[in-house]
């Protein structure tokens, strides 16, 4: 659509192309129309424009407008009804580059303030850099609370609902920690009044209206946007998750640049005179000026991370009696370079670790307990999923490797799910190799968002390792009727003319293998060889001859089934 306006029409257009390409789904859709989404392609440009018309919105450009307006934001393009349609170089370096989105979020994160001109109809009390206002909040908080000599933790996700979205000005940074730290030290009644106060300030209203139903609308809107905040800023890796998923504190791994960083900027906005300014403000990749690519930080971040961090974790290698990888070579590299490639290697080594670590009951028992309490997480219900179900296939059996696909931070955390044309986890055996699918779906979204992509990731996945004999798990809370049936006919009938080995279960059944694992350890050896797991992922396919129907194969046949092979193998 570059070159035109965006005006009416075309914002209806832009809306039906997102339909067409499958970038967006609405809800009111045929059973037709979901299994065309879930295949292969793009739709045809007339079915896209008569699934917009059927979606019957009362002003159909407003929902082109809202979709463009994330791309206007973020200063990937531009494009108005007077002005026509245009990438930026920001956008075309995210579409055509493969260069790092941590950097492009942190680049973008550095320089967005509010209010701004692109932004222009709201954020008018404001006056800060959120990110980096955000960054000043956690670490006078943790200043503040240390004075008290209390362990500093960062914040908790309730203070960040709470604190961040209502910090409006840099200059107010440290009164905001102040009423963080009075907040904490509140009991469950006062924290519920207090909140109210703050959200009642925040709207401008009496504090009589506090317990109305503004504030309590704010106080829930505020716990979303505080999730959605906290996962892009995370993507910068200069904050981290910790105590469990509880709290978001600064990166220690980072804590050089950060200092540079807080030093150097306080929060406060620019300041632009118009849109034309700040897009160019946005778009320059060497803006800001970052203070810690002088020479003298870059040897001392290389320091730490060549003569501590990476010491450490290669020692904790050893101490398991394991080999450690060998490092990149980086002779050709500058200093920056160096260290980003060094992280990586940082976050290698801590992989490893974690990998032969799940050889523990204790590690195990862990993973059974997060998984029983998976939707109590203060993390991403969905990401904790694909890491847990990760975690107990690195335990499970003695794999060649397991490789989560699920992004990291510098701490090994995952900041988000697998991302889209992937499967969210592969394991490589010896005599066969498997993916893994993890959703915390149970409707029948479920079926839409995991039918045919699953049976496609695996398809994939099959004729890349066409070597050996390829399996797949799929892995939720609860298994959807239609779901099961999708994968009952591509084991019973094939997928695109090829059988395929889809083995669906529940949290629960996978818990059933991770409780059979501890009791095998006790009596026998570490791992259950994967020549074991093999027979039994053969064992549960063949069920499908047997079983009365899909939901009998996946509710009781494959439950029943686990628990004779575990009673065999640990007797």
């Amino acid at each position: 659509m570059e070159g035109e306006l965006f005006d009416p029409p075309n914002q209806q257009k832009f809306q039906t192309l997102l339909i067409q390409d499958k970038n967006y789904r609405p809800n009111n859709l045929t059973d037709d129309e979901i299994q065309i989404f879930g295949a292969e392609g793009v739709l045809p440009f007339k079915m896209a424009q008569d699934i917009f018309k059927r979606q019957n919105y009362v002003d159909p450009p407003m929902r082109g407008r809202t979709s463009f307006a994330l791309l206007k934001k973020m200063c990937l393009c531009t494009g108005s009804t007077d002005e026509p349609i245009m990438l930026t170089d920001l956008g075309r370096n995210m579409l055509h580059s493969s260069s790092d989105m941590g950097e492009t979020f942190l680049n973008y994160f550095l320089k967005w303030e509010l209010p701004n001109p692109v932004e222009h109809t709201s954020f008018k009390k404001c006056s800060i850099r959120p990110f980096i206002g955000t960054l000043h909040l956690i670490e006078a908080v943790n200043q503040k609370w240390a004075k008290l000599k209390k362990r500093p933790v960062g914040l908790s996700r309730e203070e960040f609902a709470l604190f961040v979205p209502t910090l409006l000005r840099h200059t107010d940074i440290d009164e905001q920690a102040s009423k963080v730290i009075q907040y904490r030290k509140c009991n469950a009644a006062q924290k519920k009044s207090y909140a109210a106060k703050i959200a009642a300030e925040f709207l401008g209203i009496s504090s009589t209206t506090a317990s109305g139903n503004k504030t309590k609308r704010l106080l829930n809107n505020l716990k979303d946007y505080a999730d959605n905040t906290i996962r892009y800023f995370r993507l910068t890796r200069y904050i981290q998750i910790r105590g469990n998923g509880h709290y978001v504190d600064l990166e220690p791994r980072r804590r050089i640049e950060i200092d540079e960083l807080l030093a150097a900027f306080d929060g406060s906005p620019v300041g632009f005179e118009n849109e034309i300014e700040y897009v160019d403000y946005m778009i320059n990749p060497t803006l800001p000026d970052l203070p810690w690519n002088r020479q003298e930080v870059l040897k001392n971040v290389n320091e730490k991370l060549s003569g501590d961090e990476i010491p450490q974790a290669s020692e904790r290698l050893r101490e398991m009696g394991k080999d450690v990888p060998p490092p990149p070579d980086t002779s050709s590299l500058g200093l920056a370079a160096t260290n980003e490639s060094l992280r990586g290697y940082l976050v290698q080594l801590q992989k490893h670790a974690e990998y032969h670590e799940m050889a523990e009951v204790q590690k195990i028992e862990r993973c059974i307990n997060d998984l029983n309490n998976i939707h109590k997480s203060g993390k991403k219900h969905s990401v904790e999923l694909e890491r847990q179900v990760a975690l107990a296939f690195m335990a499970l059996n003695d794999a060649t490797r397991v490789v989560p696909n699920y992004p990291v931070g510098d701490d090994g955390e995952p900041t988000f799910t697998a991302p889209a044309g992937v499967a969210d986890l592969e394991c490589y055996y010896e005599g066969f190799n498997m993916v893994c699918e993890a959703t915390m779906l149970t409707t029948r979204d479920q079926w839409i968002n995991e039918g045919q992509p699953v049976m496609r990731h695996l398809r994939d996945f099959e004729v890349q390792n066409s070597g050996k004999t390829n399996y797949c798990l799929f892995v939720a809370p609860k298994v959807h009727v239609d779901t099961a049936e999708t994968y009952w006919v591509a084991v019973v009938h094939g997928y695109k003319k090829r059988k395929q080995r889809i083995v669906p279960m529940t949290i629960t059944t996978l818990i059933k293998l991770l409780e059979i694992l501890i009791l095998y350890k006790q009596k026998k050896r570490n791992v259950i060889p994967h020549a074991d797991m093999m027979r039994l992922y053969d064992k549960l396919l063949a069920l499908v001859s047997t079983s009365d129907d899909s939901l009998d194969w996946v509710r009781n046949r494959i439950p029943e089934a686990i628990d004779q092979w575990g009673a065999q193998l640990v007797q």
